[in-house]
């Protein structure tokens, strides 16, 4: 898939919506200039709001020159995301973002990673700061990926609110 446009931070976007206990297949595909940078949910390729999609299997695709991002998992579990190369992308590599939980990120390689300019970022978003693997909260496996050659992080997981609260109540609770 390419998206062939002379504007270099608009270009075609793939998106999987609502697909509630239907299993996903997205195999040995070339993304190529994929995302509109500074429009939310507008990512290379997105699976969005499906809950429990056991079997969905993301592997061997490779994402060349992404505008924003390459892969998003954002309310949906039990996706494996294995033996994905990035190169070249803008703002976070391979993201699972809130209610993402249950998902397995294997063997996954990604170079190059480059933040969003704060005049093009998306009110709320982190990618001015992008990580080749951001994790918002989980529980996500994570293992064998590798990451090399970002300007700001190859990975990063964000503890929830929720955990710090616990871990905050339960170190008051010890001072008692």
């Amino acid at each position: 898939m390419e998206s062939d446009t002379h504007f270099t931070s608009i270009g075609a976007y793939l998106q999987v919506l609502h697909t509630l206990n239907v299993q996903q297949k997205i195999v040995g595909v070339q993304f190529i200039n994929m995302g509109r940078r500074s429009e939310d949910d507008r990512f290379g390729l997105q699976i969005l709001y499906s809950g429990s999609l056991e079997g969905t299997t993301i592997s061997m695709n490779s994402f060349y020159k992404s505008n924003y991002r390459c892969i998003v998992i954002e309310g949906s579990a039990n996706i494996t995301v294995s033996d994905n190369v990035g190169v070249s992308n803008v703002g976070h590599c391979i993201y699972t973002g809130p209610r993402a939980r249950d998902n397995i990120i294997r063997n996954n390689y990604v170079s190059d990673t480059m933040a969003i300019s704060w005049n093009e970022r998306v009110a709320g978003s982190s990618d001015y700061h992008a990580a080749a693997f951001y994790n918002w909260n989980g529980p996500n496996s994570y293992s064998d990926n590798i990451a090399v050659g970002s300007r700001y992080y190859g990975f990063y997981f964000y503890n929830d609110w929720q955990v710090r609260l616990e871990v905050s109540f339960l170190n008051l609770l010890s001072l008692l």
